[in-house]
């Protein structure tokens, strides 16, 4: 039952929360680059988050493989967690 509660990463006791099983959810922001015609997505609550990629769905794929990553480092190789990233807004750059 734990799994289907979120808690959002940043917020307190969130390292807590995902060694007990809640679902992790974090804010990505995503500005398109139309000089270097690339996606680029960072976040307030993922450490070091940024993801640069040509398409929309290659940088989906990159930002759950970038932040799992990252979050396994802030974590430990021991806590299992169930993420989820929604990309809220796209703005222009």
């Amino acid at each position: 039952m734990l799994n289907r509660l979120n808690y959002r990463i940043g917020f307190i006791g969130w390292k807590f929360a995902a060694k007990l099983g809640f679902r992790l959810t974090a804010v990505i922001r995503v500005i398109y680059d139309k000089e270097a015609n690339v996606f680029v997505a960072t976040s307030p609550s993922i450490k070091n988050l940024i993801v640069e990629a040509k398409t929309w769905d290659e940088l989906v794929r990159e930002v759950h493989y970038v932040a799992d990553d990252l979050l396994s480092f802030e974590l430990s190789a021991n806590t299992v967690t169930h993420n989820e990233y929604r990309i809220h807004d796209c703005a222009m750059a």
